[in-house]
């Protein structure tokens, strides 16, 4: 019985040597790694570098104070807008019908921004009034294979294009 005494003494000890060496090793690889971080509030940086920084990685930097919004959002706020000018305008007694003629010389006026989507784009041809039907305009761009190439710009008609002029004008280089 003395043998096996000391064999788990020597057991028990090599466990707490081991156990303690192993603590010392994890503790040391933490320290190393927390001397390896990089305080980034330390590194300072003005804001056109970080706009710059941002603008070679594709992104663009806004004041946390700017109102941002969808293009859903944007697409009902011009909505309600219109919607407002136009019940003002019919409301207004002292309207001069010649001012009314000539905004509809003007023609009709949108933009496509960089990265609308197809329906986002409908929508705005139907608050337009350069569709009337918003599904048939998906379907045959679907049907076209075209839609994805509807270029982002600024477009203006004189008159209510067709459907075929339209779809040409949106998607011609």
């Amino acid at each position: 019985m003395g043998g096996s005494k000391s064999f788990f003494y020597g057991l028990g000890t090599g466990l707490m040597i081991g156990a303690t060496i192993i603590q010392l090793t994890h503790t040391s690889e933490e320290s190393i790694r927390a001397t390896e971080t990089v305080d980034l509030t330390k590194t300072e940086r003005s804001i056109e570098e970080l706009r710059q920084e941002a603008n070679e990685l594709g992104y663009q930097l806004y004041n946390i104070t700017e109102k941002r919004y969808t293009e859903e959002e944007l697409q009902s706020k011009l909505a309600e807008e219109i919607n407002m000018d136009i019940l003002t305008e019919t409301a207004s007694p002292n309207s001069n019908p010649l001012e009314q003629k000539q905004s509809k010389d003007q023609g009709i006026e949108f933009t496509i921004s960089p990265g609308s989507g197809l329906r986002s784009i409908s929508q705005t041809l139907l608050d337009h009034g350069l569709i009337s039907d918003r599904e048939q305009f998906l379907r045959v761009m679907e049907e076209r294979g075209i839609s994805g190439k509807v270029r982002a710009k600024t477009y203006r008609f004189s008159d209510k294009p067709t459907l075929e002029r339209l779809i040409t004008e949106l998607t011609n280089p």
